[in-house]
């Protein structure tokens, strides 16, 4: 969408899973040089995911690992 002047006016949106509605994508105009839309027009596209919903086990503590628990960047890398 860059190439065309035009962005979502949110950056990204997610919908819900439940949500039944239309979907309605809000789009701003960021080049004043970029041509008026022509409506309707094929500017956004919808990339479905797949919704997992993991198993949570709860657990008193935790077994010893090779890392440790050293933090964030205590890997030396």
């Amino acid at each position: 969408m860059p190439k065309t002047g035009y962005c979502l006016a949110n950056d990204i949106g997610i919908i819900d899973r439940s949500y039944i509605g239309p979907i309605i994508a809000a789009i701003r105009k960021f080049d004043r040089s970029a041509k008026d839309l022509e409506l309707p027009a094929r500017i956004v596209q919808i990339i479905p995911r797949q919704i997992i919903n993991p198993q949570i086990i709860y657990v008193d503590d935790l077994d010893d690992t090779t890392r440790g628990s050293g933090g964030f960047g205590s890997t030396g890398v």
